[in-house]
């Protein structure tokens, strides 16, 4: 569960990404992407703490996790 968050994690960044070089000059796709890239940033918490929760460690997910001390 905890990879697949990470991985949803991944694609909101791209998405974000993708609005940032798209849409130069649009004001709204410049918030949309800053949103975006804040859920992305709150999903990294919930990842953590759903893979403590549930005791989950994965070589992949330490590799995602921005804190990654464990490979």
């Amino acid at each position: 569960m905890a990879n697949f968050i990470s991985i949803f994690r991944i694609f909101v960044m791209f998405y974000a990404a993708y609005l940032i070089y798209t849409s130069v000059g649009n004001a709204t796709a410049y918030i949309w992407a800053l949103a975006l890239t804040i859920i992305a940033f709150a999903l990294d918490g919930v990842d953590g703490y759903v893979a403590r929760k549930f005791n989950e460690e994965s070589k992949f997910g330490a590799l995602l996790d921005i804190m990654g001390d464990r490979i």
